[in-house]
């Protein structure tokens, strides 16, 4: 059964760009608009000119413009049977993709607030968080070995910010390696629940150790600051 719309409603749904791709070319936007609503996040080349009624050289220069940013990829395909020339497939990356919003911090919110009532939540959560988080680095440590051989803290520190988007800001000071988090992936939780930060505080001086530092959190999102900050004193 088909519903029609009416003026203002279809005015009403109509979608609006969200704001993380406000720093892309208006067309760009347009393209990835356009795929995160088509299967599998991909569609050929010439379906999106058709779709946007845009010409083959303007779509294909912007196409490779978020190529090169990392957000879509692009193959080479022949379409099926009867559907045109052979013609460049275009899919939305996991980098793409993260660009669309989500509201992780809402969800994760009300899952803490149900465990919160939970017997025992401060001995199993932070024990929980601590496990996911010794996992990523784990897992981030053997890449690092795989391609330059060895690890250490600054090299691992960069890792850990391209892995989950954090805003870390590392340097070194008077022999001391220090770590600030502008962009703390629990930032809109943290204040409500400082339990969070355990997690953290552990998993980082676990490192300082097995990298020969010493740690100490010098400044918390959770008690008011902008940042955070942690410094590794070498022992």
């Amino acid at each position: 059964m088909t519903v029609a719309l009416s003026t203002e409603v279809s005015h009403s749904m109509k979608k609006e760009v969200p704001i993380t791709l406000k720093f892309l070319h208006p067309v760009q936007q347009q393209i990835m608009m356009t795929l995160i609503e088509a299967p599998n996040y991909q569609m050929f080349q010439q379906e999106v000119q058709e779709k946007l009624g845009m010409s083959y050289t303007n779509v294909q220069w912007h196409v490779r413009q978020l190529s090169n940013l990392g957000l879509v990829s692009v193959e080479p395909k022949k379409r099926e049977k009867g559907k045109g020339r052979p013609s460049n497939l275009v899919k939305l990356t996991d980098d793409g993709l993260e660009l669309f919003p989500k509201r992780y911090s809402r969800y994760l919110k009300d899952l803490i607030n149900l465990m919160k009532a939970e017997p025992d939540l401060n001995k199993k959560l932070p024990k929980l968080l601590e496990k996911v988080g010794e996992r990523s680095i784990e897992t981030l440590e053997n890449q690092i070995k795989q391609e330059k051989g060895e690890t250490n803290l600054v090299d691992l520190f960069i890792a850990i910010s391209k892995n989950f988007g954090h805003q870390l800001n590392v340097f070194e000071e008077n022999g001391n390696i220090i770590v600030e988090n502008y962009n703390c992936i629990l930032r809109s939780l943290i204040r409500e629940l400082p339990i969070l930060c355990v997690p953290d505080e552990k998993i980082f001086s676990s490192l300082g150790k097995k990298y020969g530092y010493q740690v100490k959190h010098e400044a918390s999102i959770a008690h008011g600051s902008s940042k955070c900050v942690f410094t590794f004193t070498k022992q």
